[in-house]
């Protein structure tokens, strides 16, 4: 902590925040930190020049060893940025050399025979009373910044789109796979190709290219990758860029943005942990401080768009696949990375259990915690010849049908996308025919109930959750099936005058997708070429997905 400070002397308000000369049990150094603190009082900073000059002003410098002990502070010095942390240490050993001394005097005052052993103890229990609230952490407010009253355009203007890293193709309406700024996991038995899908991921957000030749990367998505391998060494590494590279047939502009943006770190040998018990807790390490360090400092223009960490087990430290509370703990500090400028989505490859292999599945080895507390969960699993993808949950997204996968020339790629890109479509006109249901239901109420003031009553009469009968009544509204007359504060909402969809049978989508119904044909197109087939132009558009057009999320 002293070479931090000497380095840095920046870093001497944190370290002074945390501990006092008092604190250290070599009393050199104590006094070398008084020394800090008298030169930071006249106005100066500490460095190896003017530390040695206070020194022996304070007729101390050959009492901590010399101005060679002094150098010494700064010949190994750990990251500047950690100087917290060494502080903390420090701070931490000051305490349990006083509760051992408080220990040794309750020992003493209990064996006294001088008849005060009474009035000893009570001085000793007052001693340590005063140290604990000492060394309680100072109150905050609740939540810090994040402590926040609601904006009232959170309720009167719709959010921005999500941004998403992967997503299906346009021409099946191009909804989300896999979430801009989030923690996901994708976990798979040794030897599937986990491993070879996160480079190859890193390689299709940088080129554009489509992931395992199907799931493509939007065009919003720029930015630099990290990949931190910790069971790969820079041999490794590059056999796996060369063999993607090689497979995909990257051009010579494509291999050199990869150059430009990749940031690929083979760890093989190294201590990666980004948490550790301290306290009995999970905490996080320095490493994980510095990482977020480096992330700032490297960000470039654009920010990362990716951080891939292979394996979960090598960066987890601590009880993490055992405890969910360290299993939340640890998707926590991977949350701080998502945080980076960017906002890049961490992916973290995982081993799966010994039960679902056993079984021929896949699925997150450890407790439920760590599937909890990610947004997206991806598997891969062995399925004869092929690999079978499957995204087991997704808190932003419709469910995404898995998929057959094959090796070829050592890399991975999709078998049948028509398959998968059938079944997500099968899922749209599904929700579609949700929405045409609920409008049904809101016409009956009206034709049996008469004109209606409240929303909610007529959502509640149809059988509806409150939102869902919202959006339904908003639809009815939108084809001109239900007509609302009034003001804010006082609204009517009745049967369309002239309508008689209520008495019609429900119509199969019509072919062309002019008939103003819920339809599912994909050539029509808005502003941005994505299919609209189902949706209604007008703010509160429906889409067949079930959502809004404006709602850039989905189910959570």
């Amino acid at each position: 902590m002293l070479g931090a400070v000497l380095c840095d002397p920046s870093c001497y308000p944190r370290a002074a925040a945390a501990v006092d000369a008092a604190d250290f049990y070599n009393e050199a150094n104590g006094r070398i930190f008084d020394a800090f603190r008298a030169l930071v009082e006249t106005g100066a900073e500490p460095d190896p020049v003017t530390l040695p000059a206070q020194l022996e002003r304070d007729g101390a410098l050959e009492r901590v060893g010399g101005a060679s002990y002094v150098a010494s502070l700064v010949t190994e010095l750990p990251d500047t940025a950690n100087v917290e942390h060494y502080a903390a240490l420090v701070r931490a050993a000051a305490r349990k050399r006083h509760f051992l001394r408080l220990g040794q005097d309750v020992i003493a005052a209990v064996a006294s025979e001088n008849g005060k052993s009474e009035a000893a103890l009570a001085a000793v229990k007052a001693e340590l009373a005063a140290a604990l609230a000492e060394d309680a952490p100072p109150a905050a407010p609740a939540f810090g910044d994040a402590w926040r009253q609601a904006d009232i355009g959170e309720l009167t203007s719709p959010p921005r789109r999500r941004q998403w890293l992967l997503t299906l193709p346009e021409t099946q309406g191009g909804h989300g796979l896999l979430p801009r700024g989030k923690v996901g996991i994708m976990a798979a038995e040794g030897g599937t190709g986990k491993t070879t899908a996160l480079v190859a991921l890193a390689v299709s957000v940088i080129t554009a290219r489509p992931w395992l030749g199907l799931y493509q990367v939007p065009p919003t998505v720029t930015g630099r990758v990290l990949l931190l391998l910790a069971e790969e060494d820079s041999d490794d590494v590059h056999r796996r860029l060369w063999k993607i590279a090689e497979a995909l047939r990257l051009t010579g502009s494509e291999r050199t943005l990869l150059a430009e943006r990749l940031v690929v770190i083979p760890l093989a040998g190294r201590p990666v942990a980004l948490t550790a018990v301290s306290g009995g807790g999970l905490v996080e390490t320095p490493l994980a401080a510095a990482l977020r360090n480096r992330l700032m400092r490297d960000a470039g223009e654009d920010g990362f768009a990716l951080i891939g960490l292979d394996p979960l087990s090598r960066f987890a430290g601590g009880d993490v696949e055992g405890s969910n509370e360290a299993a939340t703990r640890y998707v926590e500090v991977l949350e701080s990375l998502a945080a980076a400028p960017g906002h890049p989505t961490v992916l973290v490859s995982a081993h799966s259990s010994k039960v679902a292999r056993r079984q021929g599945q896949a699925d997150v080895r450890g407790v439920t915690g760590l599937s909890d507390a990610a947004r997206w969960v991806a598997t891969l699993r062995r399925d004869g010849e092929e690999v079978r993808f499957a995204v087991a949950k997704s808190n932003y997204s419709l469910p995404c049908p898995p998929a057959r996968l094959r090796w070829r020339d050592e890399t991975l790629e999709v078998v049948s996308g028509a398959e998968i890109l059938d079944a997500a479509a099968a899922a749209r006109a599904a929700a579609g025919a949700e929405l045409d249901d609920d409008v049904r239901r809101v016409v009956d109420v009206l034709t049996r109930e008469g004109a209606m003031t409240s929303r909610d009553t007529i959502a509640h009469a149809a059988g509806l959750r409150l939102a869902r009968g919202r959006a339904a009544i908003d639809l009815a509204i939108a084809r001109g099936m239900v007509a609302q007359v009034g003001t804010d504060r006082r609204r009517t909402y009745s049967l369309a005058p002239g309508d008689v969809a209520h008495t019609s049978p429900p119509h199969p989508p019509h072919p062309s997708g002019t008939d103003g119904r819920l339809g599912a044909c994909p050539s029509r197109t808005d502003r941005d070429g994505r299919g609209t087939a189902g949706r209604m132009d007008g703010s509160g558009r429906i889409g067949t997905d079930g959502r809004t057009a404006d709602d850039p999320g989905g189910p959570k």
